[in-house]
């Protein structure tokens, strides 16, 4: 079977390999010059920086992916933890450090509120009925029939898994201390959501950072793309970089290929759209034959990222969090009122602090993720994007006491809510992809085969079951358990 991926993004280079074992003839088509979509990452003066994801969650759905493809990971990519997992500063000098030992969390639990530290154990007994009910219902299956969304099971998983209650009320039932809920509420920002909005389910990413572990790679986490695209290549897959796709063509309600920018037509049995959903449904096909209309579609927020390579050793560790003082005000401020806040939420990556040859001697180099509102809140970053850097960079400064100016930097480099859009073809902007709130999450989320055009598919960030590298790569999997199921 002729198969046409839109995207060589993780889900499509991981699919793509799946399929070509299977005996499929498969041709990706990337718009940009590299392949791995948001999975990516440059150098530069001797800098070395993942500019997309730089932790990883869920070692071994990704060991098991490489399996799949009958690869050794460690043949590949090598992991490494970083523990404690992260540094969660409060204010200026006060701090939390969470770690992958839960005894080590609950005596800095302690510190800030001894009650609320007793609850961490049952906090995170909660949040493991979450992770086995997603495991078993939603992540590694596939939602397509009515009987998938009606039967008894299905009813008793909306409420395992978490899907009945927002994922702060969740964390407010265990922990009474504003302190300790920020520590346990920010996480969501991982898959783009406020923590008001998006269900109880997503408190699974405690109970996996308290038991797995949080792991990073060596020379950073796009190296996993680097390996997938080595082992696509070996499969036979035929990747085209910069090549455009302009149009999913669809004759009598089926999907019979791609046209591309220059005009010509590559015809196909099957299309995989690893392009992000929101896009391909408002861009990629006519009117009239999209489902899902993009107003009705709920977008998560933005990142704006700085990358500076710094000429001098800093005092941090891996990871950092700094979190607004006034947690609920700046999520407020983030998904309600879609404004820039004043106290933004700060994430910080230093890698170079685990692998010294990410940096020159004596160097390192900071990554800097700051959640802010999609290109739906209507802000010019071309005026905006000055300021808000000298904003953010004098929290960084006050709370961490660095003292860094312009002179300090070997380079700076920054990545705006436009920069997403235009580079990664993402709708509004949306680092993240679609929001997991409840009405796009597990059975509600987009799912992976169009529910109208024939033959037409999506793997990815937006489509079920949802975003972050272990997820998108069970997207993987379960479209081409569909592809597989749908012609036998």
């Amino acid at each position: 079977m002729r198969i046409a991926v839109i995207g060589a993004g993780l889900g499509g280079l991981y699919a793509s390999s799946l399929l070509a074992q299977k005996g499929h003839d498969v041709t990706v088509f990337e718009k940009n010059a590299v392949t791995g979509g948001r999975l990516y990452g440059f150098t530069q003066d001797g800098f070395a920086f993942d500019a997309g994801p730089t932790l990883l969650l869920m070692p071994d759905v990704l060991r098991h992916a490489f399996e799949r493809l009958g690869q050794r990971l460690e043949d590949h990519v090598a992991l490494e933890s970083i523990d404690p997992v992260y540094d969660v500063y409060f204010s200026p000098g006060e701090k939390l450090s969470l770690s992958s030992d839960v005894q080590k969390t609950k005596s800095d639990l302690s510190r800030v509120d001894p009650r609320d530290a007793a609850r961490y154990g049952d906090y995170l007994a909660e949040s493991k009925k979450h992770y086995d009910a997603a495991l078993d219902f939603f992540l590694q299956r596939n939602v397509h029939r009515l009987s998938d969304f009606l039967s008894v099971k299905a009813a008793q998983a909306f409420f395992a898994v978490g899907l009945s209650g927002s994922y702060s009320d969740h964390v407010a039932r265990f922990f009474k201390n504003p302190r300790i809920r920020a520590a346990l509420s920010f996480q969501s920002i991982y898959v783009g959501g406020s923590p008001a909005k998006i269900p109880a389910a997503y408190s699974l990413i405690q109970y996996v950072e308290a038991t797995q572990g949080v792991w990073t790679v060596k020379g950073g986490l796009y190296q996993i793309a680097v390996a997938l695209k080595k082992i696509a290549d070996k499969k036979g897959v035929r990747i085209q970089t910069n090549q455009t796709v302009s149009e999913i063509v669809v004759e009598d309600g089926k999907a019979k290929g791609v046209r591309l920018a220059d005009g010509s037509f590559f015809e196909s049995d099957v299309v995989l759209c690893n392009a992000d959903l929101p896009f391909a449904y408002a861009h990629l096909l006519s009117k009239g034959q999209s489902p899902v209309q993009k107003r009705t579609l709920d977008p998560s927020c933005s990142a704006f990222m700085m990358y500076f390579g710094v000429k001098r050793k800093l005092p941090l560790k891996h990871h950092a969090f700094l979190l607004p003082e006034d947690f609920a005000k700046g999520m407020q401020d983030l998904f309600d009122a879609k404004r820039l806040p004043s106290d933004p939420g700060i994430y910080l990556c230093c890698a170079s602090k685990t692998f010294p040859e990410m940096a020159p001697d004596g160097c390192d180099g900071l990554y800097v993720l700051v959640p802010v509102p999609n290109l739906q809140a209507g802000i010019d970053w071309n005026q905006a994007a000055p300021a808000f850097r000298k904003t953010v960079l004098g929290k960084i400064n006050a709370w961490l006491g660095l003292d860094l100016e312009d002179s300090d930097f070997a380079f700076q480099k920054i990545v705006t809510p436009q920069d997403w859009k235009d580079r990664f073809g993402l709708e509004w902007g949306s680092t993240f992809g679609l929001s997991p709130t409840l009405t796009q999450s597990a059975f509600f989320r987009p799912q992976n085969r169009d529910p109208r055009i024939k033959n037409l598919y999506f793997v990815g960030a937006s489509t079920h079951p949802g975003s972050g590298i272990p997820i998108v790569l069970f997207s993987a999997d379960n479209v081409v358990h569909r592809i597989q199921s749908d012609f036998p």
